[in-house]
């Protein structure tokens, strides 16, 4: 677990003042809620893929992190989900940036990277296998 540990310490900068904003998963079925109401939701259902928003209180200009937690066995190759802008900041998404823990067992040359479509109002991202079950997905103010 140690690369889990170097990679909290290294990233302190996103766990450290923020708090828990919005959760949601890949389990709620869509008939049940209106998912264009939602700061996060899901493409399709499938099992054990966890979304946690968390943001700094009081601090607009400040990131929010999305911690994105695969616990499927053998965890899926890649999910996609939406984000709807106007939930996280007043003008929008900026910038993003995507990390994930790196053990020894995955090579930086292997890692993909995510891919974002952005229409007037949300983005679709798609993200690749989270390799050790664990990524985040960091997003900045317009």
């Amino acid at each position: 677990f140690a690369f889990y540990y170097d990679f909290i310490r290294k990233n302190a900068q996103y766990f450290n003042g923020y708090e828990d904003a919005f959760y949601t998963n890949t389990q709620i079925e869509n008939r049940y809620l209106d998912f264009e109401k939602m700061p996060i939701y899901f493409e399709k259902y499938r099992r054990n893929f966890h979304a946690y928003v968390r943001a700094k209180p009081n601090d607009k200009n400040a990131p929010v992190v999305i911690h994105l937690v695969d616990w499927e066995i053998p965890n899926v190759d890649s999910t996609t989900f939406f984000l709807n802008e106007e939930y996280f900041f007043e003008r929008g998404i900026q910038n993003w940036e995507f990390i994930q823990p790196q053990s020894e067992m995955v090579k930086e040359e292997n890692v993909e990277s995510l891919t974002i479509e952005k229409t007037k109002d949300s983005m679709k991202i798609t993200i690749p296998k989270l390799e050790n079950h664990w990524g985040i997905l960091i997003v900045y103010p317009n």
